[in-house]
């Protein structure tokens, strides 16, 4: 490890890459060339999210299509307020 810090090369040492990209939620590919993908939220909020997201799909076909019809309110929301 000193020896990566001390060198100041562009990538971090193989041996850690899968560590840091579960850590980081991404894959270790990403890691080495990236592709300009936008920041992902932290682990703990995709975590949460899935979980929801489990949850509604055990509900009802009127909750679930409910449910879709709020997060197409927000998103489209978010979406216009990036155009402005």
């Amino acid at each position: 490890m000193i020896a990566y810090y001390e060198g100041e090369t562009e990538r971090p040492p193989t041996t850690i890459l899968p560590r840091l990209a579960e850590t980081l939620g991404v894959s270790a590919d990403e890691l080495l060339i990236g592709n300009g993908r936008q920041e992902m939220p932290p682990k703990p909020l995709r975590v949460a999210m899935r979980r929801k997201l489990h949850q509604l799909e055990k509900l009802g076909a009127k909750e679930r299509r409910q449910a879709m019809q709020l997060l197409d309110i927000f998103i489209e929301r978010e979406a216009l307020k990036r155009q402005a």
